[in-house]
């Protein structure tokens, strides 16, 4: 499950060596072959039994969400179709944007909407700015995932909410009114065109639309990767390693979980949530080789931006959970941002193992390499590292927080210094965190 905390038994030895990031390899369930099902996937897309059932507008666009982000994944299970039953969220979802288990998969109707929507205004927003200044569009320094999240939040919550942020905004000076009313009439022909496949109405929002379905589907395949995974009885689909397992980076964030102390479990990890994430990488690095194979209108810089975007996006959903808030978070919020859910890698690591799964083998402008860990998803991962740091070493006053985090600076650099902005590292290094220049995209 997406962010579930699942039963798992275990002996004492078993769960020691866990705790250190290790997986027992007696334990690891054979990836090779599928389980008997019907030749189609059925999602129940639920809701709280309080809620009405009535449609958000995102079944579709869910639906071909799921099968364009994990669709190589379903083909090697022979799946060959997606299938929505709607209705009440079963019992034992609770606090998740998606469950599974063995020939079940449920998935929150308004929150893979939220989900779906933060594509589309990522894919607005870059269509917006290019018309004012391609430079601009090329990095979007001035939005990330919460930002993403806050503008859809504002547009379910009504035209008064939406109203209330654009005069936020537009007095902060960054946005204009008028572009961000621009921006939810291309975030309404996405939706329009996702919905009905024979909508010849797009018109100029093709472009848009392609980057959208872009974003929304790195973001799809490592939801919907992992969640396949117990479906199939923990089994993955896709038998084939990635190359993040090939190069030993897997086993590395394994290890980095747990390592020396600095960095420790909240609990031992669950085999079935790290094989689960090890599918999701599996998934999300079958869908950028497609993409990368793929004709497409795109230039090169929007299918990196959409990379970094869709990495936001999930950074900011893992941190939150569903009901994810805005870029409010930062100060009012804060004490609710989750360094992890208990069994999980912690959650920096999952997204930098989903940062380098999507990399792709074009991930260089003129000969330098570029993250895409910047902007909202490096603030995340920092300040869940740092709390991760300081709760390891038991530190209660600010002055053991910050000697924390300074013995932990030469391991993080180290290992994670090329995922994130070098005003990370070099802050890192330092102790001193501009907000302007540390987390900035190149």
């Amino acid at each position: 499950m997406l962010a579930v905390l699942c039963v798992f038994a275990c002996s004492n030895a078993k769960c020691d060596a866990m705790t250190e990031g290790k997986l027992p390899q007696k334990e690891m369930p054979s990836d090779a072959g599928a389980i008997s099902k019907p030749d189609s996937l059925t999602i129940a897309l639920c809701h709280q039994s309080n809620e009405k059932d009535e449609d958000s507008g995102w079944r579709v666009p869910f639906m071909q969400a799921v099968s364009r982000g994990a669709g190589a994944a379903l083909s090697a299970g022979g799946i060959h179709g997606v299938r929505l039953r709607i209705g009440p969220c079963p019992e034992e979802m609770r606090f998740e944007y998606c469950y599974s288990k063995t020939g079940m998969f449920a998935c929150r109707e308004e929150e893979v909407g939220r989900l779906l929507m933060s594509a589309a205004w990522a894919a607005a927003l870059v269509s917006v700015r290019e018309r004012d200044d391609r430079s601009k569009a090329v990095a979007l320094g001035d939005v990330g995932g919460g930002d993403l999240f806050e503008l859809s939040n504002a547009v379910e919550k009504g035209e008064q909410e939406f109203d209330r942020l654009l005069t936020i905004w537009a007095d902060e000076g960054n946005w204009t009114r008028e572009e961000l009313r621009a921006g939810l009439t291309i975030v309404k022909r996405i939706v329009a065109a996702e919905s009905d496949a024979s909508d010849k109405e797009a018109g100029s929002a093709d472009v848009e639309l392609e980057l959208y379905r872009v974003v929304s589907g790195y973001v799809f395949s490592f939801v919907v990767g992992h969640e396949l995974l117990h479906y199939a009885a923990d089994r993955c689909m896709l038998s084939d390693s990635s190359e993040l397992e090939r190069t030993g980076e897997f086993e590395r964030l394994l290890k980095l979980h747990g390592q020396n102390g600095l960095l420790c479990s909240l609990e031992p990890l669950l085999t079935t949530e790290v094989l689960a994430d090890r599918c999701a990488y599996r998934t999300a690095a079958t869908f950028d080789s497609a993409l990368q194979r793929k004709k497409t209108s795109l230039p090169h810089w929007k299918i990196m931006l959409g990379r970094r975007l869709a990495v936001d996006i999930l950074s900011w959903a893992l941190a939150y959970g569903p009901g994810s808030p805005g870029r409010s978070s930062y100060t009012d919020d804060m004490r609710f941002l989750r360094a992890g859910t208990p069994g999980y890698m912690h959650n920096p690591l999952r997204v930098v193992g989903f940062a380098r799964s999507i990399r792709g083998r074009d991930a260089t402008t003129d000969g330098k390499e570029r993250e895409i860990i910047c902007e909202d998803s490096a603030r995340v991962a920092v300040i869940q590292l740092n709390r991760i740091l300081a709760f390891c070493a038991g530190a209660d006053s600010r002055s053991e927080v910050v000697a924390s985090v300074r013995n932990g600076q030469p391991m993080l650099v180290n290992e994670l210094g090329v995922d994130l902005p070098g005003g990370v590292s070099e802050a890192w290094r330092t102790g001193v965190f501009v907000e302007e220049s540390t987390f900035s995209c190149r």
